[in-house]
């Protein structure tokens, strides 16, 4: 549960993949994918994230990709950017 009436499930099966979280609040529903920098590979990330988005019939997700290098600044990486793709939106956060 988290504030305000909503509910977060972790591993939401799509077919044979699952989406790492899904969040559930005031009747809507907020797709994420988290991935850590050494895994990240757009190309298969974002395809992955549409695929998802696909599925479950919405039109916008987020992609959070995660930097541990302690030599990268936070300025570096905490960013945002916005990819369209075919009318649907991946919000990615991290690079």
């Amino acid at each position: 549960m988290i504030n305000g009436g909503g509910q977060i499930v972790r591993e939401y099966a799509l077919g044979r993949q699952r989406l790492d979280l899904l969040v559930r609040w005031q009747g809507s529903r907020y797709p994420l994918e988290l991935k850590m920098k050494e895994q990240y590979r757009p190309d298969t990330a974002h395809a992955q994230m549409f695929g998802y988005l696909d599925r479950l019939g919405l039109t916008e997700g987020w992609l959070a990709v995660f930097d541990r290098d302690p030599s990268v600044s936070w300025d570096t990486k905490l960013t945002w950017r916005t990819i369209g793709f075919e009318g649907k939106t991946l919000h990615l956060v991290g690079l």
